[in-house]
């Protein structure tokens, strides 16, 4: 999903926005300042999961 955010929000993505002082240069911004926490996120649970993580029991509730 945050990879996704990144490409729509190239200016490929955005579409034609000429002026850099625009609202769609500045949301694109803050959506790729998100979508870097939330891929920075993604790849520490990625390295930190446990490969046998699947096979341990479930806690019943």
């Amino acid at each position: 999903m945050a990879a996704a955010t990144v490409l729509l929000t190239t200016p490929a993505g955005i579409g034609l926005c000429a002026n850099p002082d625009m609202s769609c240069h500045q949301t694109g911004l803050v959506l790729w300042v998100a979508a870097g926490i939330a891929l920075v996120v993604g790849i520490v649970q990625a390295a930190k999961a446990d490969p046998k993580g699947a096979e341990l029991p479930k806690m019943k509730l």
